[in-house]
């Protein structure tokens, strides 16, 4: 079927090379460094709000006293008065007085 003619290379050989040449591309783009995709910084904002949406939705701040040492943060919020309370006294923002009895009528 093939005849080998002299300056002609032979239909298996050109196929040889066909998938050497393609075997060599897949290598190159394999072997090359991958680009970072990320995001357009036009939604980092975004980003943030869903953040901040979220803590505000999942750990909600107490309105008391009452409610801050019930809570499962109890003790970060009896370490965070404390703290403030002293801060308070180190700053004398305030002086204690005796207490004054009121006659209730």
């Amino acid at each position: 079927m093939l005849q080998d003619v002299e300056g002609q290379p032979e239909m298996e050989d050109m196929t040889q090379e066909t998938h050497l040449s393609d075997l060599v591309n897949y290598q190159l783009t394999r072997d090359r460094t991958r680009r970072d995709i990320r995001a357009p910084s036009r939604f980092d904002d975004f980003v943030s709000l869903a953040v901040m949406s979220y803590n505000d939705l999942m750990f909600k701040e107490p309105n008391s006293y009452s409610e801050a040492v019930s809570s499962k943060f109890a003790d970060n919020w009896y370490s965070a008065m404390n703290e403030k309370m002293e801060s308070l006294k180190k700053n004398n923002t305030w002086i204690l007085v005796p207490n004054q009895k009121i006659s209730l009528l």
